[in-house]
């Protein structure tokens, strides 16, 4: 196989992409109001062409091998038994040309917008002008994936099969939203707002849907300012997780007493408290009574299907948070430009999407963890995802793919402080320059995530190695960076300082006895200066990581780090020059 594999050369793969979009706007104001209209649209679209070069048609070397190639082409004739594969020939220059494939990959993607709105101020109050807005707009988007032929007749031994595949995604929406004035420059209210709005989406693959806010800031007194926020909103799944292309493939369930088939002879379903429940659960999905007693699978993979799912829904979140804003005024010219806001956040989403595997699927359609099948129902969410042959009761599809089987919960506190005084506050000459602090610290309450139906909910908060439904593998509790900058005529030095604190290890969350290594604190020093040559250019230059610290190891996370969280660089330098016109 590696002769077969390496006699066309390197598999390599060329990427082409092209852009392009054409955009209108028209705005103007109501006559005889205070009213203003806008008017835009606009039409995009992309081409994406992947070119694969070195596959090998599995027709046409199997015709070679098998001896009843028939092939004349500029680069000779390719007949009979034309390649000894134990020999020392190489495939010759006609065998080549017959049997090699060069394959070419098309995605077309284009989106249609068009959106009206009128707003301004509706009428006055004591406070201040009611202002509002409404608005419609309309949006269509398409895909159409157009694999190469060898890839859909599944003719490729080097890449496999790929299917064709094409959407269309249609959403009208209507939408409003008001700022009212409540109060303003009476005692304890110096300013009372709130702003609310609302929005319907009617999308042709999922219905209508409602999404809503409402925002409220006070300013009690003038160097202090509270806000809060409460909000419902959606995310529609992509053309690509509704329609993308879909690949067939042997797909992995391991093998028995612990894995593999759950109806197979000796498996430890089969033998354990609920052996009754499952054998009901593998007769009501269709392996004949007569054969059950007697039912072995003896390999580890079953026929599978991966990719995207058409039945997928809208993820919804629920996100509310409050905190403030205090800007002191000290008389004191050291204290004068002083800044500190403070907020809390609550995010949860339901229905989040992410990938399953099929060898996460079928246990927990036996109920494996006691919580996501605990019925043993045939039509349990991950049962309907498990197809067999009624004839010999073996697996004859599992899909695995995209599934709205998550939900997480993310909570914690974002603080920001600003401190900048120039020299002389402190005794120093006027022209000495200026000194700035800026340390802005999040912390990272909660970071709950259920990632499967029924599975147990862990806070992954202040671990590190989940890489799961709920996005990331690193989530330290706290991250605060701290920059110094000193500035004068012109030229302007800063530090950066960025801290990231001690994880554990995610394995630990599930069992406590867990001997895998986390993470310790790391910190990062970055440099940074720039020079203003005159009125119009300016020179910078930089270096990030000084000390050239290397990322950390994370069990079993992808490249054995997180490049999201951590610098997998090392030391590097840069240099910019900007221009004003």
């Amino acid at each position: 196989m590696t002769k077969l594999l390496s006699t066309l050369g390197n598999r390599v793969s060329s990427f082409d992409n092209s852009v392009w979009q054409a955009v209108f706007g028209l705005k103007g104001e109501i006559p005889g109001t205070s009213l203003g209209w806008n008017l835009y649209g606009s039409y995009g679209k992309s081409q994406f062409v992947n070119t694969m070069t070195g596959d090998i048609s599995l027709a046409a070397i199997t015709n070679v091998l098998n001896g009843t190639a028939n092939y004349s082409g500029p680069a000779g004739t390719c007949r009979g038994f034309a390649w000894n594969p134990l020999g020392l020939e190489e495939l010759s220059p006609a065998c080549k040309e017959y049997a090699g494939r060069t394959n070419r990959s098309i995605n077309d993607q284009s989106q249609t917008t068009i959106e009206a709105t009128v707003q301004g101020p509706l009428f006055a109050l004591p406070a201040g002008d009611l202002s509002f807005a409404i608005g419609a707009d309309y949006r269509e988007t398409s895909f159409n994936y157009n694999p190469d032929s060898t890839l859909r007749t599944n003719d490729s031994i080097s890449y496999g099969f790929v299917s064709a595949a094409s959407g269309t995604q249609k959403v009208k929406e209507v939408f409003g939203e008001v700022l009212v004035p409540i109060l303003k420059d009476t005692p304890f209210f110096q300013e009372l707002t709130v702003n609310a709005g609302y929005r319907f989406s009617d999308y042709s693959l999922f219905g209508g849907q409602h999404t809503y806010k409402a925002d409220l800031t006070w300013r009690p007194v003038e160097p202090l300012f509270l806000r809060g926020s409460y909000s419902v909103a959606i995310r529609a799944p992509s053309l690509g997780n509704l329609f993308g292309p879909t690949s067939v493939a042997q797909l992995p369930i391991g093998t028995g007493p612990n894995a593999g088939d759950p109806c197979a002879v000796g498996s430890v379903y089969r033998t354990g408290a609920n052996s009754s429940q499952v054998q009901a659960l593998c007769l009501a999905q269709g392996i004949p009574a007569a054969i059950y007693p007697t039912y072995t699978y003896g390999i580890s993979t079953v026929p599978g299907q991966d990719g995207s799912n058409p039945n997928l829904t809208p993820e919804r979140a629920t996100t509310y948070s409050f905190g403030g804003v205090l800007t002191p005024r000290f008389g004191s010219a050291l204290f004068h430009k002083l800044s500190l806001s403070v907020d809390y956040y609550n995010i949860k989403i339901k229905d989040a999407i992410g990938s399953l595997l099929l060898s996460d699927i079928l246990p927990r359609c036996f109920n494996s963890d006691g919580a996501s099948n605990p019925g043993f129902s045939p039509n349990n969410d991950y049962c309907r995802r498990i197809f067999r042959d009624p004839l010999t009761g073996q697996i004859s599809l599992g899909q695995q793919g995209l599934f709205n089987f998550a939900t997480y919960t993310v909570a914690g506190i974002d603080t920001q402080f600003n401190w900048g005084f120039g020299l002389d506050a402190i005794g120093m000459s006027p022209s000495a320059g200026a000194l700035e602090f800026n340390v802005t610290a999040s912390y990272l309450h909660t970071y709950k995530v259920a990632g499967l139906l029924g599975s147990p909910t862990f806070n992954y908060a202040g671990s590190a190695g989940f890489g799961g439904v709920g996005g990331g593998i690193s989530h330290p509790k706290w991250k605060i960076n701290t920059r110094v900058t000193y500035s004068n005529d012109g030229l302007s030095l800063s530090l950066l300082w960025r801290h990231i604190s001690p994880m554990v290890h995610s394995d630990r969350l599930a069992n406590a006895a867990s001997t895998t290594p986390g993470v310790p604190a790391y910190n990062y020093i970055d440099l940074n200066a720039d020079f203003d040559i005159d009125k119009k250019f300016s020179l910078g230059f930089g270096v990030s990581n000084l000390t050239d610290k290397v990322p950390p190891f994370i069990s079993a996370s992808p490249l054995t780090t997180d490049a999201a969280t951590y610098d997998v660089i090392g030391r590097s330098f840069y240099v910019s020059i900007k221009a004003k016109f």
